[in-house]
C-alpha cells in the first residue's frame, strides 16, 4: 500500500504519533464490538480523518484499519526526514509552507525536523541524510572574512 501523507503531518513526531492514535483507535474499536458498545465510539483526531480520506482507507472497516497500521509500521521506519536549523522559533506557515515545498519538489512524503540554533544569527542549515546545505550569515561572514581584513587594513 502507498501512502500519502497529509499536509498536516509535517514531522517525524507527527507521523509517530498518528501510529499511535491508529493503533489505539484500531484496539479501542475492537473492544466495542466484543462488549457490543454500539453507542460507544473512539474520538479520532482531524488528523487521522484526513490521513485515512487522503489514502482512501474507511476507519470503520477493520481489515481497512488493520491494513493501514501495518502500512503506517513500515512506512514511519521509511521516512524521509529533512533537518532545518532556525536561529528563532518559526512561525507555524513557515513551517508549513516548508513542507509544501518540500513536498512539492523533492518528495511526496519527506518530513521536517526543526531545530533552533541560535549561533547561526540569520538564515537556516539545511541537513539531509547525506549533505548540509548552510545558508546562514555567520557561514556568509566567514566566508567574506579576507574581503573585511582587505577593506579595514586598506585604510591604514
Amino acid at each position: 500500500m502507498e501512502l500519502k501523507l497529509t499536509d498536516s503531518i509535517a514531522s517525524k513526531a507527527d507521523v509517530t504519533r498518528l501510529y499511535r492514535e491508529l493503533d489505539l483507535y484500531c484496539t479501542q474499536e475492537i473492544q466495542h464490538k466484543i462488549r457490543k458498545d454500539k453507542n460507544e465510539t473512539t474520538a479520532v483526531s482531524d488528523q487521522l480523518k484526513d490521513f485515512a480520506a487522503q489514502n482512501s482507507i474507511d476507519l470503520n472497516n477493520k481489515t481497512d484499519c488493520d491494513l493501514l497500521l501495518k502500512a503506517l509500521s513500515v512506512f514511519k521506519d521509511k521516512l524521509v526526514v529533512i533537518h532545518i536549523s532556525f536561529p528563532v522559533e518559526p512561525s507555524l506557515s513557515c513551517v508549513h509552507k516548508l513542507v509544501i515545498w518540500f513536498r512539492q519538489n523533492v518528495d511526496p512524503n519527506i518530513v521536517v525536523q526543526i531545530g533552533l540554533q541560535p549561533s547561526i544569527a540569520a538564515g537556516i542549515i539545511v541537513r539531509t541524510p547525506s549533505k548540509q546545505f548552510d545558508f546562514s550569515l555567520r557561514r556568509h561572514l566567514y566566508e567574506q572574512s579576507n574581503k573585511l581584513q582587505e577593506v579595514l587594513y586598506s585604510g591604514v
